[in-house]
């Protein structure tokens, strides 16, 4: 049986795009914090942060910030479950033995950074690349 898709195009008005904006930049914000809290938890106390446990952050985050109540809160509850099934899956890929190829553009001396890091070798190779 074929599976039908529907495609729909919509026309925000100007006050619509901006709600829309703004719903997106709050989202980056808590996705950000997020991960930010998981790194830091992790880099000084070497402990992992639950999805429950930064999910429980958010109304912390919202007497702080007012305008995060602009955003329903299960939105906010599935940003922070993005970033826990981001962890998950790396962690996953990491312990299959899968290579993880990470590339770093930087600006400056205008060259590529690519670093591998192999579960096998415990050893991160770093190659640099001239664009020139």
């Amino acid at each position: 049986m074929p599976v039908k898709a529907y495609r729909y195009r919509i026309n925000p008005s100007k006050s619509q795009l901006s709600q829309m904006e703004q719903t997106l930049e709050i989202c980056r914000w808590v996705y950000n914090e997020t991960l930010a809290m998981r790194k830091n938890a992790w880099e000084q106390e070497q402990r992992s942060i639950s999805y429950y446990e930064s999910k429980r952050q958010i109304p912390i985050w919202k007497k702080e910030r007012p305008e995060l109540s602009t955003v329903h809160s299960q939105v906010l509850q599935d940003v922070s479950l993005r970033v826990d099934l981001a962890f998950k899956a790396f962690f996953r890929r990491l312990k299959a033995g899968e290579i993880l190829d990470i590339l770093d553009s930087r600006e400056k001396d205008d060259t590529t950074v690519s670093r591998t890091l192999s579960r096998d070798s415990n050893l991160m190779e770093t190659a640099f690349t001239s664009r020139r």
